[in-house]
């Protein structure tokens, strides 16, 4: 059977994994990102060799390789515009994977290497084998360290005129929000993904509030990490508790917005921070359908991704095995 391999890069790792034509994983492993092209590109292809070393004879079933990245990737394979690894921008990145991967390729007569943006990568690994399996029309937006997204439309992945279709994470839901990496004011994800929440609660520490998250993250509010608000949130502190009702109201508020112009059968939500989905999903949906118009016959699902974190990677191994165009 078939075999590829799928790279995700995020703000702070890249989670590597190598899939057959099942979608079943082979195998996996993570290891840090990293804001220089040099070491990135370093990771990258690090990772392509500890996993080809690891599928041993298997190896010779290996068919292609997907990279999933942030940030704005031109027709010419160039990486703009990446706001939270902005040392990365301008990087030629499926010149330089051509280059420094080709050896894994050499004298293979059919092999795919793809590169294309994380959050493509995430709606194509939920059709391929996750929550977006046969419907035709979805969105997928994936919460890490920023927003990502994918759009589904007609059953195809929508790319736009550019190429540059999907960017969700910076559609602007507060004109007089704080500054974004992008250059622009009250992005989405200054809100909803892991480094919006670190804000909201590092605000909230400045303001002699989120005592217990700070405590939790050592007595340092420059250590506050998602996880040290969700742990307090579960643990019943009230402060906590505030700051995920307003991610539920921005993530709510966001999700509406797109619902209205795009008009999906649904909403699917991944990346890491879905993990802790059990708290600020609830409320996300008693928002959303407080936020949006319409009558039952425009209902819209709201589901966590099959896949998980492993979405990205998984879509780039579906990109590179052609089971998603």
């Amino acid at each position: 059977m078939s075999v590829a391999l799928g790279l995700d890069v995020g703000g702070t790792k890249i989670l590597a994994v190598a899939v057959n034509g099942d979608g079943n994983v082979i195998n996996e492993f993570r290891v840090k990102s990293s804001n220089s092209r040099r070491r990135l590109l370093d990771s990258l292809e690090g990772a392509t060799a500890t996993l080809v070393e690891s599928l041993g004879p298997r190896s010779e079933e290996l068919v292609g390789i997907g990279v999933g990245v942030p940030g704005l990737l031109d027709g010419y394979g160039v990486l703009n515009e990446v706001p939270n690894l902005p040392a990365v921008s301008g990087t030629p990145m499926t010149a330089e994977l051509s280059r420094r991967l080709g050896h894994v390729f050499e004298r293979r007569e059919r092999f795919r290497l793809v590169v294309d943006n994380d959050g493509m990568c995430s709606a194509a690994g939920e059709i391929a084998f996750g929550a977006a399996r046969g419907l035709s029309d979805a969105i997928v937006v994936t919460l890490g360290t920023g927003i990502g997204g994918g759009i589904i439309a007609g059953g195809q992945l929508l790319r736009g005129g550019r190429g540059f279709a999907g960017e969700i994470g910076h559609i602007v839901v507060d004109n007089d929000g704080p500054p974004c990496g992008c250059g622009r004011r009250g992005c989405w994800e200054q809100y909803v993904s892991g480094s919006g929440h670190t804000r909201l609660a590092r605000e909230a520490a400045l303001s002699g509030k989120a005592t217990r998250i700070v405590e939790l993250a050592g007595g340092n509010a420059d250590g506050i990490k998602s996880e040290h608000i969700f742990e307090a949130a579960r643990a019943g502190d009230l402060e906590a508790w505030g700051i995920v009702d307003t991610i539920a109201r921005y993530l709510a508020l966001g999700i509406a917005n797109l619902v209205e112009v795009l008009d999906p059968l649904a909403v699917i939500l991944g990346g890491g921070i879905i993990r802790d989905g059990d708290l600020f999903m609830p409320l996300t949906k008693k928002y959303f359908e407080q936020t949006r118009r319409g009558s039952g016959e425009r209902s819209v699902l709201l589901r966590s991704a099959e896949l998980g974190d492993r979405s990205g990677a998984i879509g780039a191994a579906a990109l590179a095995l052609g089971l998603v165009t």
